[in-house]
């Protein structure tokens, strides 16, 4: 009877403990691709300088078409769709990068509201980041507020479901 009692005890405590595993893995994967949104974006932003730094006027203040990204491999694995056409985030999200004169804008469609809070939590100065700016939608993004580095308080500016993020660089 006690081994009956023991069996059934450590079998519940096996399920509880795959199901807690399962469970922290999903956030972690969560975490991780929007810790992933910045780490890249500064990646692509910084391929895309390298690129463009010996022209006069660097950047001009047109997109860069995803074709000379994808072409030019300047782009992350992880921001190229899998035909290898155009640009996406994590999300399934839109990426545009554009020309600002002496900056760049990579700006992110899609992004779920507690991806944004966890991606502006994390970022700090440095890397190349000089402003950020939140939007209910890309479009939207050329009249947000530029939010200087670090932000206080991220909840305040990720209020929709999803967003859409700009992360400005400058060279």
């Amino acid at each position: 009877m006690w081994n009956l009692i023991g069996t059934a005890a450590a079998s519940i405590l096996g399920i509880v403990a795959v199901a807690a595993a399962l469970a922290s893995g999903a956030d972690f994967l969560s975490n991780s691709r929007a810790n992933d949104l910045s780490r890249l974006s500064a990646e692509l932003s910084q391929k895309v300088y390298q690129m463009y730094s010996m022209r006069p006027g660097i950047f001009g203040t047109a997109v860069i078409s995803d074709t000379i990204i994808v072409n030019n491999n300047l782009a992350p694995a992880d921001f190229v769709d899998e035909a290898n056409t155009a640009l996406v985030n994590g999300y399934a999200g839109d990426i545009t990068v554009t020309g600002a004169g002496p900056r760049l804008h990579v700006d992110h469609d899609a992004v779920p509201q507690e991806a944004c809070v966890e991606v502006l939590k994390n970022l700090g100065n440095g890397r190349g980041f000089e402003t950020v700016g939140v939007a209910s939608s890309i479009g939207g993004l050329s009249g947000a507020t530029a939010q200087t580095l670090p932000i206080a308080d991220p909840s305040s500016l990720c209020t929709t479901d999803p967003v859409a993020i700009r992360f400005t660089f400058r060279y």
